[in-house]
């Protein structure tokens, strides 16, 4: 063998002959291995493993990656490489002249010619093998691979990446990363999550589902996750750095496990219990800070209150407006950290808001003083947004009484007390003196305390006899007290509030302690309007409210009446209650109970504004015995001096009281309806309704119907209803009064409305009707408002007082001819605030008797809304 490694020309041959028998040996050793993992590719690549279920999957990984192994340690002991003597007989076969023996070969007789014979045939041979191919490998695979099943396998991979195209990476991903927590009961584990945003952004919570993608929240969601597996699985969140938290879920009451976690950033979480049990991408938009700015600078309003208008804006809506005063730098004398006074808002959440508004400062500290004002508006997040500050002297409420204004200075001495007592310095032979005493306690005091204590003394010296209301001088005399005892600041927070009733008894007399407690009542019922508080405390508020109202009203009764002449007769007392129109009032107050209780915040916090401004600015003036504090003509219909009315305003007057029943008679109907077609009480049952005028009667209808026997239909009322009002129209063509004061577009438009109303009562479309009936009052209700405004012009021209119709009584209608629909006043149909009621009373009802717990809580947060 050494004698052959001198012939290059064997080198390559010789290669080509081992690789050739090398291959066949190869594959008897390591086939195996190649069918196991050629097998699981084309399983993966034609996507089959995705099809099967995560344990199978599973099961086949681990089976592949077991066979994988076995097989390459099998061909690992199997195989031998082919050794240099099997190459050169594989060569030698090759070629019928045996060249690779040629070489080996010695000649049998040494002489010199048969050496240059032999040398030449060598020569021959070993140019035959540079051009030699091994042959005869064929019969070795045929051994070992019968089948052909090395050429199968790369085919059938190549044809499983032409069919999956794109998806080959994924689905080898797939195939390689198998749930193993599947083997463990990972399949069968639930996970629920989803995103609740904050409350005040408006928008319901999102449950967060394998199809949602790129899911943009408000800042401050909070992201709650529920899993039902046998052990606490983990919740990863990654943000945008690629920086990872992981959360153990907590036991839940249910046995279940939970956590909680608020969104603040971009991220991205999943839920990992043996591999992702879901995942989600969540992006999160920050909340902006509100910002606010002055459309108009403070100036001096109304009944000195500071009036100024404001624009502000923010993402979600401003939970809070504030006007924060700081002194300004040109004030020396005075001391203290700047405060914030709340500013109301007509919307609680606005998103977007420009009005005017006057706040009553009269009671701060800083009255009479420059100082710095700032609007501060204060989002559900906690985030603020300043204005620029504008300097300002907050005004002084006006005082004309000398002891309310002495009060008033006392009060402000005590309130712009920012330096703090002095420290007590107690020995023991000071306590055996009792040195430690009141005097010495006032000698401690700040000094505008000093200041304030010697001001009350003087004021309430020989008080007994200079001061008559002895309410307000014992209340000065406890405020002496409490000035002379205290022994900090803090011991004086109640002064303020002392000091002010005070202050208001000795300008107001006693309206001055209703008045208090009323605007009490309203700031604490309409801050709970505001904030959502719950109906009990609502109730309560209401109720407080009521009485602080009627306590007022009784109380300005009074001073009316010890104010007035002597002489103003028996009936003083009952003749200012009729000025008021205590009905009128008690209607206010039962409407503002109804939207209360509803959770019509808005139209409660509407209505507690016009019941507050009215009794605020209520005044009772005596006069002569008979007559009363208003302007009110006497005579009934008549006009100046008793003379009767003239024709036109006669007729329009008449019209207009038609037009009332018929608005009065419609909505009973509309009542009936919305009970579904029970009868209603006989007060509010349809009748025929007579004619006026010329006396004759109207038909009565077709009788029966769901009622029963002689009762009407609803669709025969609402027939009825219609040819009222076409007759009425038809009066009002012929009456040359009333002519101008209806157009027939008006008239048409009811009668259609009615026509529809009919139409659906008869087919039993109650819902349809329903909505036409709403119409036909509201078109009753602006037609009559049309006959109201032309009696009001007409009286007016006729009295000579142009502005006549524009004064007003203490609830805000016009005074004059009694022509007043109520529509000024801003007291809600009493069927809507009932039908509010009875879907309130129908929730409880339903969240009684349901035994459904989804149910239940559905209803709970219903009633938890009003």
């Amino acid at each position: 063998m050494a004698d052959l490694n001198r012939y290059d020309a064997l080198k390559r041959p010789l290669r080509a002959a081992l690789g050739q028998i090398a291959r066949p040996r190869r594959w008897a050793a390591y086939g195996p291995l190649v069918l196991v993992i050629g097998a699981f590719l084309v399983l993966a690549l034609f996507g089959l493993i995705d099809q099967l279920p995560d344990i199978a999957h599973v099961a086949l990984l681990a089976a592949a990656i077991v066979g994988a192994g076995l097989a390459l340690v099998r061909g690992l002991i199997a195989y031998k490489p082919p050794e240099q003597d099997e190459a050169l007989r594989l060569l030698d076969a090759s070629d019928p002249s045996r060249p690779v023996s040629t070489l080996l070969d010695r000649p049998s007789q040494p002489d010199r010619v048969a050496s240059e014979v032999w040398q030449a045939h060598r020569e021959r041979a070993v140019e035959k093998i540079r051009t030699l191919r091994p042959r005869g490998i064929g019969p070795l695979w045929a051994k070992v691979d019968p089948l052909g099943l090395r050429a199968l396998v790369p085919a059938l991979i190549l044809a499983g990446l032409l069919v999956a195209g794109p998806l080959s990476l994924s689905r080898l991903e797939r195939a390689l990363s198998p749930d193993i927590g599947a083997l463990f009961g990972g399949g069968d584990i639930e996970v629920v999550a989803w995103v609740t945003p904050p409350p005040y952004t408006g928008k319901p919570p999102l449950y967060l589902t394998d199809d949602l993608t790129d899911l943009t929240l408000p800042e401050g969601s909070e992201l709650t996750v529920r899993a039902n597996s046998r052990s606490a699985p983990r919740l990863v969140m990654e943000d945008a750095s690629g920086d990872q938290t992981r959360t153990r879920l907590s036991r839940a009451a249910d046995g279940g496990f939970e956590t909680t976690t608020t969104l603040t950033a971009p991220v991205t979480v999943s839920v990992d219990w043996w591999g992702d049990r879901g995942s989600w991408a969540l992006e999160v938009t920050p909340d902006n800070a509100p910002t606010v700015v002055w459309t108009s600078r403070p100036a001096l309003g109304e009944r000195d209150t500071v009036a100024f208008s404001y624009e502000l804006t923010d993402d979600y809506g401003v939970s809070g407006l504030f006007v924060e005063i700081a002194l300004s730098d040109t004030v020396t004398d005075l001391s203290g950290d700047p405060t914030r006074n709340e500013v109301d808002m007509a919307d609680i959440f606005p998103t977007r808001s420009t009005d005017d508004v006057a706040i009553d400062l009269t009671r701060h500290k800083w009255v009479g003083v420059e100082v710095d004002m700032t609007l501060v508006a204060v989002d559900a997040a906690g985030k603020e947004g300043r204005s620029v500050a504008h300097r300002f002297v907050l005004p002084p409420k006006l005082f004309f009484q000398p002891l309310a204004k002495a009060t008033q200075e006392v009060r402000l001495e005590i309130l712009r007390a920012s330096t703090p007592y002095k420290d007590v310095v107690i020995s023991p032979a000071g306590l055996s003196e009792n040195a430690f005493n009141a005097e010495n306690a006032l000698e401690r005091a700040p000094e505008r305390i000093q200041r304030a204590s010697l001001m009350l003394d003087a004021l309430t010296y020989e008080g007994a006899y200079f001061i008559d209301d002895m309410t307000v001088y014992f209340g000065l005399r406890r405020a002496l007290g409490v000035t002379r005892s205290a022994t900090s600041l803090e011991d004086l927070a109640g002064l303020d509030e002392l000091l002010w009733s005070v202050t208001m008894r000795a300008e107001y007399g006693d309206s001055g302690d209703a008045m208090a407690a009323f605007l009490a009542a309203k700031r604490a019922l309409e801050t709970a309007l505001r904030d959502g508080a719950t109906e009990q405390e609502i109730k309560r508020l209401t109720e407080a409210f009521r009485k602080a109202a009627e306590d007022l009203i009784a109380a300005k009764i009074a001073e009316a009446l010890a104010n007035g002449p002597s002489d103003a007769g028996p009936d003083a007392e009952e003749n200012l209650g009729q000025q008021l129109g205590s009905g009128d009032v008690e209607d206010m107050l039962k409407a503002l109970e109804d939207l209360a209780e509803t959770g019509a915040s808005d139209a409660a916090r509407q209505m507690l504004s016009d019941v507050a401004n009215l009794l605020e600015n209520l005044e009772f003036e005596m006069g002569q015995p008979g007559e009363g504090g208003f302007d009110i003509p006497e005579g009934g219909e008549g006009g100046e001096d008793g003379d009767p009315l003239p024709e036109g305003e006669r007729a329009l007057q008449g019209a207009l009281d038609r037009l009332s029943e018929l608005l009065s008679q419609q909505r009973n109907l509309n009542d009936d309806t919305l009970r579904g077609g029970e009868p209603g009480p006989p007060s509010q049952q349809q009748q025929p309704m007579g004619e006026q005028g010329d006396g004759e009667t109207r038909g009565s209808g077709t009788e029966g119907g769901i009622g029963g026997e002689g009762e009407m239909s609803l669709a025969d009322r609402q027939e009825q209803l219609r040819q009222d009002l076409e007759r009425f129209a038809e009066q009002m063509r012929d009456s040359d009064g009333t002519a101008g004061a209806l157009s027939q577009d008006q008239i048409e438009g009811i009668l259609q409305a009615q026509r529809r109303a009919q139409s659906a009562l008869e087919r039993g479309d109650r819902e349809i009707a329903r909505w036409s009936q709403e119409r036909v009052v509201r078109e009753l209700r602006d037609a009559a408002r049309s006959l109201a405004e032309e009696l009001d012009v007409q009286r007016a021209s006729r009295l000579g007082q142009s502005g006549a119709p524009n004064e007003q009584d203490p609830l805000g209608r016009p005074i004059a001819n009694g022509a007043n629909d109520g529509d000024q006043v801003a007291v809600p149909d009493e069927i809507d605030r009932q039908r509010a009621k009875d879907i309130l009373d129908e929730l409880r009802r339903r969240l009684g008797i349901s035994e459904d717990e989804l149910e239940q809580e559905y209803l709970e947060r219903l009633l938890d809304r009003f």
